[in-house]
């Protein structure tokens, strides 16, 4: 977009890269398979989790939003006025799911909830990954449900857009590695 706007020919226009916004743009099929080197960490953590948990995965559907409703509140944390917020907006999401066309899934270890993923698809080929929470003591639980609903809801999807860091370093550095 910068360079179009410098094509304008136009001197009005003030650039300024703001790192805390930029959207983490991913490969799909790459978020998917997880071959190579450079994905070396994250199957790790997935047969992690394998290894240790019984893995069940529940596609959200309109019928079925209740479950998610349920997870979302495991996953709210109290007393941090900006994440109820975050919980806040996540609620609206949840009640206007199907209107929304959005998708979700929850996975389960040994019965239990552990994490939870809300997305929608953007254009034609890009996934948008708008909510990612899991279990902060169950290791492996944010790469699995990653991988799962990427598998699940976006198997065909070019581009994985998991949106903006905000600033926070610990979802900088999720979100980079």
């Amino acid at each position: 977009m910068v360079e179009l706007l410098r094509r304008t020919g136009l001197d009005v226009y003030s650039v300024v890269e703001r790192r805390d916004l930029c959207d983490y743009v991913y490969d799909g099929d790459a978020l998917r398979t997880l071959k190579g080197r450079a994905y070396h960490a994250k199957r790790n953590h997935i047969n992690r989790f394998l290894s240790e948990y019984k893995l069940d995965y529940l596609e959200i559907n309109a019928d079925n939003t209740s479950e998610l409703a349920h997870a979302a509140e495991l996953f709210k944390q109290d007393g941090d006025s900006e994440l109820a917020d975050e919980y806040s907006a996540i609620k609206r999401l949840i009640d206007a799911f199907a209107q929304l066309g959005e998708k979700a899934g929850i996975i389960y270890a040994d019965g239990q909830p552990v994490g939870y993923s809300i997305g929608r698809l953007f254009g034609r080929d890009t996934a948008l990954i708008q909510v990612e929470k899991a279990s902060k003591v169950t290791d492996g639980a944010y790469t699995v449900i990653n991988n799962e609903f990427l598998l699940h809801s976006f198997s065909s999807a070019r581009y994985i857009n998991r949106e903006e860091d905000m600033g926070y370093e610990h979802l900088r550095k999720a979100k980079l590695s």
